[in-house]
């Protein structure tokens, strides 16, 4: 006894439901995909201090930390602080608080910092390019403060790369 229907499907409808299933996985991963990313480095304080006096042109010899500054999609600082608890608060508000920063036209820019940076400044195209939102760790080998504000920046990485394009750059400085 033969039968039309003997348990093989057709062919073009395994093929069509397989182009189906194809095109929805690709893009439902191309809409989790963000543009973001982390660059980090370690530098040392004489290092770190050369590098911040260049970037600003200020010949300040001290520097306070833990250091977060964000910088807006056009490289401009928006937020700059050295209190690890507002820093941790920041980051845990971020982004819902991100409208409420105003430009400081007086500081230095992203640029200049990225510049600065030799880590940085050989990744300048791909941080600078991206016109994002970028924030800036600085922390230094123990400090207590800096444990705050690092553990603050790994919830918040964990929370936030994976929801909008933003860089972040990380600065580990060591002291002698």
């Amino acid at each position: 006894m033969h039968s039309d229907f003997d348990g093989e499907p057709d062919n073009s409808l395994v093929l069509l439901l397989c182009s189906a299933l194809l095109m929805i996985m690709l893009n439902g991963c191309e809409a989790q995909r963000k543009d973001s990313e982390l660059f980090s480095t370690n530098m040392d304080m004489s290092s770190y201090a050369q590098a911040r006096q260049h970037s600003s042109g200020n010949q300040e010899s001290t520097f306070s930390f833990p250091v977060l500054e964000i910088y807006n999609k056009s490289g401009t600082l928006v937020y700059r602080s050295g209190e690890s608890a507002s820093n941790a608060q920041v980051l845990k508000d971020f982004p819902n608080n991100f409208q409420g920063f105003e430009a400081q036209e007086h500081a230095a820019r992203l640029a200049e910092i990225v510049e600065a940076i030799p880590d940085f400044e050989v990744r300048k195209r791909k941080i600078l390019d991206q016109r994002q939102l970028v924030i800036l760790s600085v922390t230094l080998d123990g400090c207590k403060g800096c444990s705050i504000q690092e553990e603050a920046l790994d919830d918040f990485k964990q929370r936030i790369l994976q929801q909008l394009a933003i860089a972040i750059l990380e600065i580990h400085v060591s002291h002698p």
